[in-house]
C-alpha cells in the first residue's frame, strides 16, 4: 500500500494502523515514506499523529510552491540580467564576482567567466581610479547608493570606453557586495563632440 500511495504521489500521509508490525518494520515503513505508525492498543494517539500529518504535508506543498516561485523568479532574473543592454557587473573587496553578456562585449573579451575574479580598479581608466575607490566606499563599507555619473572605463585591449555607471549595495552569495550598472555612451560623445 505504502509503494502504491508513493506511485500516485499522493501528498495524504501515509499512517500505518496495527498490532502486529514490530518497531523495526515500522521504522522501515517510515523509511520508505510512512509519515508514521500508530500501535492499535494506543488508538488515541490516531487523531493527532493524522493532524500532524496533514499540517506536515501542507507546510511541505507550500515550501514546494515557494521554492518554485523562487526558482522561477530567479530565472526571470537572471534572464533580465543576461539580455540587459547595459553591462552589469558585481564586486566585493575590489575583485569581480560576476558579469554579464553585455560587460564581456564592452570590456572586448569572449565569455563573462573571462573576467571573474579580476581586480575592479584594472578596468577603471587611471583619471578615474580615485573617483571609483571613493564609490566603491560609499557602496560597501556605508551600504550607500551613488548617483549617476560619467567616467571611462578600460577594455583589455587597452581602449577607453566612456560610460555612465551607478552603483549600489546588495547582497550577492548571502554577502554584501556593489552591483554596478554602466552604459557605453562612447557614440554618444562623439556625436556631442562633432556638434561642437
Amino acid at each position: 500500500a505504502l509503494e502504491m500511495s508513493r506511485e500516485a504521489d499522493s501528498e495524504a500521509p501515509f499512517i500505518i494502523v496495527s498490532g502486529k508490525v514490530g518497531e523495526e518494520a515500522a521504522v522501515q515503513a517510515m523509511r520508505a515514506g510512512a509519515h508514521d505508525y500508530v500501535m492499535k492498543g494506543n488508538l488515541t494517539r490516531l487523531c493527532a499523529t493524522v493532524e500532524r500529518g496533514l499540517e506536515e504535508s501542507q507546510a511541505r506543498r507550500e515550501r514546494e510552491r515557494a521554492e518554485k516561485s523562487l526558482k522561477e523568479s530567479e530565472e526571470r532574473y537572471r534572464r533580465l540580467v543576461e539580455l540587459s543592454p547595459d553591462t552589469i557587473i558585481v564586486h566585493r573587496g575590489g575583485e569581480v564576482l560576476f558579469v554579464n553578456t553585455a560587460g564581456a562585449e564592452l570590456f572586448g573579451v569572449a565569455s563573462p567567466e573571462e573576467l571573474i575574479g579580476k581586480a575592479v580598479m584594472d578596468f577603471i581608466h587611471p583619471d578615474y581610479r580615485e573617483i571609483a575607490g571613493a564609490r566603491i566606499v560609499r557602496t560597501q563599507e556605508k551600504g550607500e547608493r551613488t548617483d549617476l555619473i560619467q567616467e571611462k572605463f578600460l577594455r583589455l585591449d587597452g581602449q577607453t570606453v566612456d560610460v555612465e555607471v551607478v552603483t549600489t549595495p546588495i547582497t550577492y552569495r548571502g554577502q554584501g557586495a556593489s552591483l554596478v550598472v554602466a552604459r557605453d555612451i562612447t557614440g554618444r560623445k562623439r556625436a556631442e563632440e562633432e556638434r561642437d
